[in-house]
Protein backbone atom coordinates (compact mmCIF):
# COMPACT_ATOMS: atom_id res chain seq x y z
CA UNK A 1 0.00 0.00 0.00
CA UNK A 2 1.42 3.25 -0.82
CA UNK A 3 -0.26 6.53 0.43
CA UNK A 4 1.05 10.45 0.05
CA UNK A 5 -0.95 13.19 1.46
CA UNK A 6 0.91 16.31 -0.22
CA UNK A 7 1.91 19.42 1.77
CA UNK A 8 1.90 21.70 -0.86
CA UNK A 9 -1.37 20.44 -3.47
CA UNK A 10 -0.85 20.51 -6.61
CA UNK A 11 -3.68 22.17 -9.30
CA UNK A 12 -5.87 20.80 -11.90
CA UNK A 13 -6.23 23.60 -14.33
CA UNK A 14 -7.78 22.16 -17.34
CA UNK A 15 -9.51 18.49 -18.41
CA UNK A 16 -10.32 17.11 -21.85
CA UNK A 17 -12.52 13.88 -22.47
CA UNK A 18 -14.58 12.48 -24.99
CA UNK A 19 -17.10 9.76 -24.09
CA UNK A 20 -20.47 8.08 -25.58
CA UNK A 21 -22.30 10.69 -24.47
CA UNK A 22 -20.27 13.74 -24.97
CA UNK A 23 -17.31 15.40 -26.98
CA UNK A 24 -16.12 17.47 -24.12
CA UNK A 25 -15.91 17.50 -20.36
CA UNK A 26 -19.36 19.66 -19.76
CA UNK A 27 -20.96 17.72 -22.52
CA UNK A 28 -20.26 14.28 -21.00
CA UNK A 29 -20.87 15.92 -17.10
CA UNK A 30 -24.03 17.24 -18.40
CA UNK A 31 -25.46 13.68 -19.83
CA UNK A 32 -24.42 12.04 -16.87
CA UNK A 33 -26.01 14.49 -14.50
CA UNK A 34 -29.15 14.19 -16.77
CA UNK A 35 -28.77 10.15 -16.71
CA UNK A 36 -28.57 9.75 -19.88
CA UNK A 37 -26.58 7.23 -22.32
CA UNK A 38 -26.38 6.00 -25.51
CA UNK A 39 -26.14 2.33 -25.48
CA UNK A 40 -27.23 -0.06 -28.78
CA UNK A 41 -27.04 -2.72 -30.54
CA UNK A 42 -24.01 -3.12 -32.42
CA UNK A 43 -24.33 -6.91 -34.63
CA UNK A 44 -21.79 -5.93 -36.95
CA UNK A 45 -19.32 -5.56 -33.88
CA UNK A 46 -20.19 -8.71 -32.24
CA UNK A 47 -22.76 -11.23 -31.59
CA UNK A 48 -22.94 -12.62 -27.73
CA UNK A 49 -22.31 -16.34 -26.28
CA UNK A 50 -26.07 -17.46 -26.50
CA UNK A 51 -26.94 -20.00 -22.96
CA UNK A 52 -27.22 -23.12 -25.63
CA UNK A 53 -24.99 -22.85 -28.98
CA UNK A 54 -27.18 -25.95 -30.01
CA UNK A 55 -30.60 -24.45 -30.06
CA UNK A 56 -29.87 -20.93 -29.63
CA UNK A 57 -28.48 -17.88 -31.46
CA UNK A 58 -26.26 -15.39 -29.67
CA UNK A 59 -27.85 -11.51 -29.19
CA UNK A 60 -25.94 -8.59 -30.57
CA UNK A 61 -23.79 -7.00 -28.65
CA UNK A 62 -25.30 -3.83 -26.41
CA UNK A 63 -22.42 -1.22 -26.00
CA UNK A 64 -21.64 2.26 -25.57
CA UNK A 65 -19.77 3.50 -28.88
CA UNK A 66 -18.31 6.78 -30.20
CA UNK A 67 -21.44 6.64 -32.70
CA UNK A 68 -20.81 10.07 -33.67
CA UNK A 69 -17.25 9.31 -35.08
CA UNK A 70 -18.57 5.83 -36.72
CA UNK A 71 -16.86 7.48 -39.77
CA UNK A 72 -13.36 8.16 -38.57
CA UNK A 73 -13.81 4.63 -36.74
CA UNK A 74 -14.31 2.77 -40.30
CA UNK A 75 -10.86 4.95 -41.49
CA UNK A 76 -8.92 3.94 -38.42
CA UNK A 77 -9.93 0.21 -38.05
CA UNK A 78 -6.30 -0.58 -36.29
CA UNK A 79 -6.83 -0.71 -32.15
CA UNK A 80 -3.66 1.73 -32.33
CA UNK A 81 -4.53 4.26 -34.37
CA UNK A 82 -8.14 4.51 -33.05
CA UNK A 83 -7.09 5.15 -29.60
CA UNK A 84 -4.62 7.38 -30.71
CA UNK A 85 -7.41 9.28 -32.73
CA UNK A 86 -9.76 9.42 -29.38
CA UNK A 87 -6.79 10.29 -27.23
CA UNK A 88 -6.02 13.15 -29.36
CA UNK A 89 -9.41 14.92 -28.96
CA UNK A 90 -9.27 14.54 -25.75
CA UNK A 91 -6.12 16.19 -25.35
CA UNK A 92 -6.72 18.91 -27.83
CA UNK A 93 -9.52 20.18 -25.61
CA UNK A 94 -7.50 19.76 -22.60
CA UNK A 95 -4.79 22.10 -23.99
CA UNK A 96 -6.97 24.47 -25.45
CA UNK A 97 -8.71 24.89 -21.80
CA UNK A 98 -5.52 25.48 -20.66
CA UNK A 99 -4.20 28.17 -22.79
CA UNK A 100 -1.23 25.51 -23.80
CA UNK A 101 2.01 26.90 -26.26
CA UNK A 102 4.40 25.29 -27.31
CA UNK A 103 6.98 26.95 -25.44
CA UNK A 104 4.56 25.13 -22.33
CA UNK A 105 4.98 21.75 -23.22
CA UNK A 106 8.74 21.90 -23.47
CA UNK A 107 9.11 20.54 -19.63
CA UNK A 108 5.97 18.62 -19.40
CA UNK A 109 5.39 15.04 -19.15
CA UNK A 110 3.04 12.71 -20.61
CA UNK A 111 1.75 10.24 -18.35
CA UNK A 112 -0.47 7.78 -20.03
CA UNK A 113 -2.77 4.58 -18.99
CA UNK A 114 -3.66 2.50 -22.17
CA UNK A 115 -5.81 -0.64 -22.48
CA UNK A 116 -4.27 -3.97 -20.36
CA UNK A 117 -2.83 -6.94 -22.43
CA UNK A 118 -5.24 -7.92 -25.15
CA UNK A 119 -5.56 -10.29 -27.64
CA UNK A 120 -2.71 -8.56 -30.23
CA UNK A 121 -1.95 -5.64 -27.80
CA UNK A 122 0.95 -5.54 -25.18
CA UNK A 123 4.05 -3.11 -24.63
CA UNK A 124 5.22 -3.92 -27.90
CA UNK A 125 2.30 -1.33 -29.77
CA UNK A 126 3.43 1.61 -27.68
CA UNK A 127 5.66 2.97 -30.24
CA UNK A 128 3.18 2.55 -33.31
CA UNK A 129 0.15 3.99 -30.63
CA UNK A 130 2.93 7.12 -29.86
CA UNK A 131 3.68 7.50 -33.48
CA UNK A 132 -0.07 7.92 -34.42
CA UNK A 133 -1.04 10.11 -31.29
CA UNK A 134 1.69 12.71 -32.22
CA UNK A 135 0.96 12.67 -35.76
CA UNK A 136 -2.69 13.40 -34.63
CA UNK A 137 -1.48 16.58 -32.31
CA UNK A 138 1.32 17.64 -34.47
CA UNK A 139 3.47 17.67 -31.47
CA UNK A 140 6.89 16.44 -31.07
CA UNK A 141 7.64 14.26 -27.70
CA UNK A 142 7.39 15.41 -24.27
CA UNK A 143 10.24 15.70 -21.86
CA UNK A 144 9.30 12.45 -20.05
CA UNK A 145 6.92 9.33 -21.21
CA UNK A 146 5.14 7.04 -19.07
CA UNK A 147 2.67 4.21 -19.81
CA UNK A 148 0.30 1.74 -17.39
CA UNK A 149 -0.88 -1.18 -18.94
CA UNK A 150 -2.77 -1.85 -15.46
CA UNK A 151 -6.45 -1.28 -16.63
CA UNK A 152 -8.47 0.59 -14.85
CA UNK A 153 -6.54 2.01 -12.39
CA UNK A 154 -3.69 2.94 -14.55
CA UNK A 155 -4.39 6.84 -14.91
CA UNK A 156 -5.05 7.53 -11.07
CA UNK A 157 -1.51 5.47 -10.21
CA UNK A 158 0.03 7.45 -13.07
CA UNK A 159 -0.97 10.34 -11.28
CA UNK A 160 0.83 10.03 -8.18
CA UNK A 161 3.95 9.70 -10.12
CA UNK A 162 3.32 12.81 -11.77
CA UNK A 163 3.07 14.51 -8.29
CA UNK A 164 6.13 13.24 -7.44
CA UNK A 165 7.90 14.51 -10.09
CA UNK A 166 6.22 17.92 -9.94
CA UNK A 167 6.77 17.74 -6.44
CA UNK A 168 10.88 17.67 -6.66
CA UNK A 169 10.83 19.90 -10.11
CA UNK A 170 11.71 17.67 -12.11
CA UNK A 171 8.72 18.61 -14.84
CA UNK A 172 6.72 21.79 -15.12
CA UNK A 173 3.85 20.34 -15.73
CA UNK A 174 2.27 16.62 -16.45
CA UNK A 175 -0.25 15.56 -18.90
CA UNK A 176 -2.40 12.89 -16.96
CA UNK A 177 -4.67 10.40 -19.61
CA UNK A 178 -5.98 7.69 -20.26
CA UNK A 179 -7.41 5.86 -23.21
CA UNK A 180 -9.21 2.72 -24.08
CA UNK A 181 -12.17 0.96 -26.16
CA UNK A 182 -12.95 -2.44 -25.75
CA UNK A 183 -14.93 -2.38 -29.00
CA UNK A 184 -12.84 -5.06 -31.35
CA UNK A 185 -14.18 -8.66 -32.01
CA UNK A 186 -11.14 -10.03 -30.44
CA UNK A 187 -11.07 -8.36 -26.99
CA UNK A 188 -14.64 -8.87 -26.42
CA UNK A 189 -15.10 -12.77 -27.28
CA UNK A 190 -12.29 -13.44 -24.09
CA UNK A 191 -14.37 -11.19 -21.93
CA UNK A 192 -18.18 -12.73 -23.19
CA UNK A 193 -16.27 -16.13 -22.21
CA UNK A 194 -15.98 -15.68 -18.63
CA UNK A 195 -19.44 -14.21 -18.43
CA UNK A 196 -18.01 -10.34 -18.21
CA UNK A 197 -20.01 -8.92 -20.93
CA UNK A 198 -23.82 -7.78 -19.97
CA UNK A 199 -26.09 -10.25 -22.48
CA UNK A 200 -28.90 -12.63 -21.54
CA UNK A 201 -26.48 -15.25 -20.53
CA UNK A 202 -24.71 -12.76 -18.29
CA UNK A 203 -27.41 -10.06 -17.11
CA UNK A 204 -24.26 -8.98 -14.60
CA UNK A 205 -21.74 -8.35 -16.80
CA UNK A 206 -20.58 -5.16 -18.13
CA UNK A 207 -21.55 -2.70 -20.98
CA UNK A 208 -18.55 -2.34 -22.78
CA UNK A 209 -17.66 1.41 -24.04
CA UNK A 210 -15.11 3.58 -24.96
CA UNK A 211 -13.49 6.84 -24.63
CA UNK A 212 -10.57 8.90 -23.42
CA UNK A 213 -9.53 11.81 -20.67
CA UNK A 214 -6.61 14.00 -19.88
CA UNK A 215 -6.13 16.34 -16.83
CA UNK A 216 -3.63 18.76 -16.55
CA UNK A 217 -1.54 19.15 -13.14
CA UNK A 218 0.70 21.98 -12.66
CA UNK A 219 1.92 23.66 -9.26
CA UNK A 220 -0.32 26.39 -7.85
CA UNK A 221 0.46 30.45 -9.61
CA UNK A 222 1.47 28.92 -12.43
CA UNK A 223 -1.87 27.99 -14.39
CA UNK A 224 -2.71 31.47 -13.03
CA UNK A 225 -0.13 33.61 -15.45
CA UNK A 226 -1.82 32.04 -18.84
CA UNK A 227 -5.31 33.12 -17.49
CA UNK A 228 -6.45 29.93 -16.49
CA UNK A 229 -8.79 28.81 -13.66
CA UNK A 230 -8.08 26.39 -11.30
CA UNK A 231 -10.11 23.47 -11.32
CA UNK A 232 -9.33 21.95 -8.64
CA UNK A 233 -6.81 20.76 -5.79
CA UNK A 234 -5.07 17.38 -6.00
CA UNK A 235 -4.25 16.52 -2.16
CA UNK A 236 -3.45 13.39 -1.63
CA UNK A 237 -3.10 9.77 -3.28
CA UNK A 238 -3.07 6.39 -2.86
CA UNK A 239 -2.71 2.80 -4.14
CA UNK A 240 -2.60 -0.92 -3.17
CA UNK A 241 -2.59 -4.43 -4.66
CA UNK A 242 -3.86 -7.23 -2.60
CA UNK A 243 -5.10 -10.37 -3.27
CA UNK A 244 -8.76 -11.48 -2.21
CA UNK A 245 -8.81 -13.62 0.68
CA UNK A 246 -12.47 -14.18 -0.32
CA UNK A 247 -13.62 -14.75 -4.04
CA UNK A 248 -14.69 -11.08 -5.16
CA UNK A 249 -13.68 -9.31 -1.75
CA UNK A 250 -10.33 -7.78 -2.26
CA UNK A 251 -9.47 -5.79 1.31
CA UNK A 252 -7.64 -3.41 -0.10
CA UNK A 253 -10.22 -0.98 -1.15
CA UNK A 254 -10.71 -0.10 2.57
CA UNK A 255 -6.83 0.25 3.02
CA UNK A 256 -6.63 2.43 0.21
CA UNK A 257 -9.60 5.05 0.92
CA UNK A 258 -9.25 5.14 4.53
CA UNK A 259 -6.25 7.16 4.54
CA UNK A 260 -7.41 10.01 2.15
CA UNK A 261 -10.98 10.33 4.30
CA UNK A 262 -8.88 10.94 7.38
CA UNK A 263 -8.03 14.50 5.72
CA UNK A 264 -11.28 15.75 5.45
CA UNK A 265 -13.07 16.86 7.97
CA UNK A 266 -16.74 16.25 6.60
CA UNK A 267 -17.21 12.94 4.16
CA UNK A 268 -16.14 13.37 0.91
CA UNK A 269 -18.13 12.58 -2.71
CA UNK A 270 -17.40 9.51 -3.93
CA UNK A 271 -16.96 8.83 -7.92
CA UNK A 272 -16.02 5.52 -8.81
CA UNK A 273 -15.66 3.01 -11.70
CA UNK A 274 -18.66 0.74 -10.44
CA UNK A 275 -19.75 -0.82 -13.98
CA UNK A 276 -22.60 -3.39 -12.91
CA UNK A 277 -20.40 -6.59 -12.32
CA UNK A 278 -21.27 -8.41 -9.18
CA UNK A 279 -17.87 -8.77 -7.73
CA UNK A 280 -17.00 -4.94 -8.16
CA UNK A 281 -20.33 -4.09 -6.00
CA UNK A 282 -19.24 -6.48 -3.72
CA UNK A 283 -16.02 -5.27 -3.00
CA UNK A 284 -17.71 -1.65 -2.95
CA UNK A 285 -19.99 -3.24 -0.35
CA UNK A 286 -17.57 -4.64 2.02
CA UNK A 287 -15.65 -0.92 1.90
CA UNK A 288 -18.50 0.88 3.20
CA UNK A 289 -19.31 -1.88 6.14
CA UNK A 290 -15.62 -1.24 6.89
CA UNK A 291 -15.33 2.06 6.96
CA UNK A 292 -18.98 2.62 8.37
CA UNK A 293 -19.43 6.54 9.01
CA UNK A 294 -16.01 7.87 7.59
CA UNK A 295 -18.06 7.55 4.11
CA UNK A 296 -21.33 9.86 5.21
CA UNK A 297 -24.78 8.97 5.74
CA UNK A 298 -25.92 8.62 3.08
CA UNK A 299 -22.96 8.34 0.91
CA UNK A 300 -22.51 10.98 -2.10
CA UNK A 301 -22.17 7.97 -4.84
CA UNK A 302 -20.88 8.62 -8.45
CA UNK A 303 -20.67 6.03 -10.81
CA UNK A 304 -20.83 7.63 -14.33
CA UNK A 305 -20.22 3.86 -15.94
CA UNK A 306 -24.42 3.79 -16.11
CA UNK A 307 -24.27 6.35 -18.49
CA UNK A 308 -20.83 5.68 -21.00
CA UNK A 309 -20.49 1.90 -20.16
CA UNK A 310 -17.21 0.43 -19.07
CA UNK A 311 -14.13 2.71 -20.41
CA UNK A 312 -11.16 0.47 -19.20
CA UNK A 313 -7.93 2.45 -19.17
CA UNK A 314 -9.71 5.63 -19.45
CA UNK A 315 -11.74 5.91 -15.93
CA UNK A 316 -9.27 7.45 -13.84
CA UNK A 317 -8.84 10.42 -16.02
CA UNK A 318 -12.51 11.19 -17.11
CA UNK A 319 -14.02 10.65 -13.48
CA UNK A 320 -11.47 12.78 -12.16
CA UNK A 321 -12.33 15.18 -14.92
CA UNK A 322 -15.55 15.11 -14.23
CA UNK A 323 -14.89 15.54 -10.22
CA UNK A 324 -15.04 19.34 -10.43
CA UNK A 325 -18.13 19.23 -12.17
CA UNK A 326 -20.21 17.14 -9.56
CA UNK A 327 -18.59 19.41 -6.49
CA UNK A 328 -19.81 22.57 -8.43
CA UNK A 329 -22.82 21.45 -9.68
CA UNK A 330 -24.59 18.38 -8.53
CA UNK A 331 -23.20 18.51 -4.54
CA UNK A 332 -22.97 22.14 -4.16
CA UNK A 333 -22.66 21.19 -0.16
CA UNK A 334 -19.43 19.28 -0.36
CA UNK A 335 -16.17 20.71 -1.30
CA UNK A 336 -13.84 17.49 -1.58
CA UNK A 337 -13.93 14.49 -3.62
CA UNK A 338 -12.50 11.12 -3.78
CA UNK A 339 -12.03 9.24 -6.85
CA UNK A 340 -10.94 5.63 -7.30
CA UNK A 341 -11.02 2.84 -9.60
CA UNK A 342 -10.15 -0.92 -9.28
CA UNK A 343 -8.23 -2.92 -12.04
CA UNK A 344 -9.53 -6.92 -12.75
CA UNK A 345 -5.82 -7.94 -11.31
CA UNK A 346 -6.73 -6.24 -7.79
CA UNK A 347 -4.95 -2.78 -8.33
CA UNK A 348 -6.57 0.01 -6.40
CA UNK A 349 -6.30 3.70 -7.31
CA UNK A 350 -7.28 6.74 -5.25
CA UNK A 351 -7.05 10.82 -5.53
CA UNK A 352 -8.26 13.43 -3.41
CA UNK A 353 -9.14 16.72 -4.69
CA UNK A 354 -11.39 19.60 -3.76
CA UNK A 355 -12.18 22.81 -5.19
CA UNK A 356 -10.95 26.11 -4.58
Amino acid sequence: MSVRILDNPLVMSATGMISAVGDSAIQTFTSVRAGINRFQEMPDVYHTLPDDPDFEDGEPLVASPLYYLADQRKKKAEPAEWLAYIAGLAFTEMRAVAHLELSDLRNTGLFLALPQKRTGWDESIQERFLYHFHNELALDSFLQNRFSYAGHAGALSLLGQACELLAQGELKSALVGGVDSYLFRSWLAPLDQDYRIKSSRSPAGFTPGEGAGFLLLEPDGQPQKRNTAVQARIKGYASGKTVATVPGLDVSLPETLSPLLDQEPRPPVIICNLNGETNRMKEWGYAVTRLGTKLGDPVLLEHPAASFGDIGAASGAVLAGLAPHFLAREHQGSSSAIIWTASDNGEKSAVLMSVP
